[in-house]
């Protein structure tokens, strides 16, 4: 079963994800409101989201297993709901997670030789 909860776990599994420091995200993402992704009562990945942006991470074992529509629905829905667009930045060399948010129905908008920028509108 998949639950979100706020709990501080959400950046160690992102740290994990992300191949970096703990403290470097929590640095990082100050002034965001982070939820910890659990999977049977694992921290498996996190959720965080500022203004319209929203920016996801999941270990590998949960890769595939964890984005449900009720999820959606806690997450993009309450975006697009609020602010009528969603917003968020995949790393050009994560095809994964251009395949992803292209599922989800997030649609390029800007691009650079680090990252892709993509939105979703209402």
């Amino acid at each position: 079963m998949i639950e979100l909860r706020n709990d501080d776990r959400a950046y160690a599994a992102l740290a994990g994800c992300l191949g970096v420091a703990v403290p470097d995200v929590v640095r990082d993402l100050a002034g965001w409101s982070v939820v910890a992704v659990f999977m049977d009562s694992e921290p498996v990945g996190g959720i965080a989201v500022k203004d319209c942006e929203i920016h996801c991470g999941v270990l590998p074992k949960a890769s595939g297993r964890w984005f449900s529509k009720r999820v959606f629905r806690q997450t993009i829905g309450q975006l697009l709901e609020k602010h009528g667009m969603a917003r968020t930045t995949v790393r050009n060399g994560n095809f994964a997670g251009h395949d992803f948010v292209s599922r989800l129905g997030f649609v390029p908008v800007e691009s650079n030789e680090k990252v892709t920028r993509y939105e979703i509108h209402s």
